[in-house]
This record gives structure tokens, C-alpha cells and sequence, in this order.
């Protein structure tokens, strides 16, 4: 009986600090406010956009199955070539403004082409455009 009076005080004790509100705790006073150093302007890159007319000489149009990329060859009025990468934000239009797929393009159309040199050195065409 002495053990079952025992275990029976010692549930009532725990049971009552379970569910005592908790002890206030002191706040923590906040940290001094430190004065944010000036951010310097940062001036935009600089893109250099160059421009090449040209006959299209050949297209490729993404395969991701295959792993090739949308890409588009040029032959200029000198006979030189230029290969540009074609991306999915590349914009190719008519001589009107009407967008085209990149695989609407026929060998022997002319077009001018306004690219860059993207960071890996490739010619990346920005927008492609019909002249006739």
C-alpha cells in the first residue's frame, strides 16, 4: 500500500510540473543597429551585338534525343561561312515582323543575323531576320 501511495504522489508531482506554465524568460536585448555600408552602382555588361547578311546555307533544329543543338549557317557575299547556336529565346522574323520556326528557313534565303559572342566563344544569333 506504502508503494501504491508512493507511485501515486510521484505521478501527481510530475504530471503537475508537465503542465506549469513556463518559467518567464528574459528577453534578450536586441543588437545595436549597425549602419549598412554603401553598395558601389553596378554598371550593366556591356553586349556587343554585331550584325552579318548572308544566304542560309544550311539549319539544324534541336534534337535533344540525338544531343544536338538548333544552329544556323551562313555563306556571306565573300563565300565565307558562319556557323551561329540558335536558342529557344532566339527571335526569327520576316521581312514583315512575322515570326518563323528556325526550320521554315530554306537554303538560299537571305537573312541578317544579329548575334554575340557568348562566354563559351560561340556566335549565339539573337534575332534572325528575312531581307527578301
Amino acid at each position: 500500500m506504502k508503494k501504491l501511495a508512493l507511485a501515486v504522489v510521484v505521478l501527481v508531482s510530475f504530471s503537475q510540473m508537465s503542465f506549469a506554465a513556463p518559467a518567464a524568460v528574459p528577453a534578450v536585448p536586441a543588437a545595436p543597429a549597425v549602419a549598412a555600408a554603401p553598395v558601389a552602382a553596378v554598371k550593366p555588361a556591356v553586349v556587343d551585338v554585331k550584325m552579318l547578311a548572308g544566304k542560309v546555307d544550311a539549319v539544324v533544329v534541336a534534337d535533344p534525343v540525338k544531343g544536338t543543338k538548333s544552329s544556323l549557317q551562313l555563306v556571306n557575299e565573300q563565300g565565307q561561312k558562319a556557323l551561329f547556336l540558335v536558342e529557344p529565346m532566339t527571335v526569327i522574323t520576316d521581312a514583315a515582323g512575322k515570326a518563323l520556326a528556325l526550320g521554315s528557313l530554306a537554303n538560299g534565303t537571305v537573312v541578317q543575323v544579329a548575334y554575340v559572342l557568348n562566354k563559351g566563344g560561340v556566335n549565339e544569333a539573337v534575332a534572325v531576320k528575312l531581307t527578301k
